[in-house]
C-alpha cells in the first residue's frame, strides 16, 4: 500500500510541476512574461532541479530513446506525458525556427506515446496530432 501511495504522490507531483511550468512559460500564472529565452532557461533549470528531468537531453534523444527516458521517471503517466507534450507545443510557439521544429517533433512523439499507452481514442489528442503534423509539414521539416 505504501508503494502505491508513493507512486500516486509522484504522479500528482509531476502533474503539478508540469502545470506550474506551463503557467510560468505561457504567462498564465499571473507573473509578467519575461523574454522567451529567459522563460525557457528558467523552465529547464526548474525541471532539472525539481524532477531530475533534463529537457535538453530529452529533446536531443532519438525517438526510440525518448520513451526509455520518460519511463525512467516515476511520475509520468499518460496524462502527465500529454501535459509535457502540451508544454513542448507551447514552447515551440516561442523559439526560433530550427528549435521550433525540434520541439514540435518531440511533442508529436509524446502524443503518439500517449496513444500507444492509453489505448483510448481521444479526439482532443488526435486534433493536437493533426495540428502538429500540419505545422511540421508547413515548416518543411518532414
Amino acid at each position: 500500500m505504501e508503494q502505491r501511495d508513493y507512486l500516486l504522490r509522484e504522479i500528482e507531483k509531476m502533474g503539478v510541476l508540469i502545470r506550474a511550468f506551463f503557467g510560468i512559460f505561457s504567462g498564465t500564472d499571473n507573473r509578467e512574461v519575461t523574454e522567451p529565452a529567459a522563460s525557457l532557461a528558467e523552465l529547464k533549470s526548474t525541471m532539472l532541479s525539481e524532477t531530475g528531468f533534463d529537457l535538453d537531453t530529452f529533446i536531443s534523444l532519438e525517438e526510440a530513446d525518448k520513451q526509455d527516458y520518460i519511463s525512467g521517471f516515476v511520475g509520468f503517466n499518460v496524462l502527465n506525458v500529454e501535459l509535457l507534450a502540451d508544454l513542448l507545443t507551447n514552447i515551440s510557439r516561442q523559439v526560433d525556427l530550427p528549435g521550433r521544429q525540434t520541439y514540435l517533433k518531440a511533442a508529436l512523439h509524446l502524443y503518439s506515446l500517449c496513444n500507444i499507452s492509453d489505448k483510448t481514442y481521444v479526439f482532443a489528442r488526435e486534433n493536437k496530432i493533426h495540428e502538429l503534423t500540419r505545422l511540421i509539414e508547413s515548416d518543411g521539416c518532414v
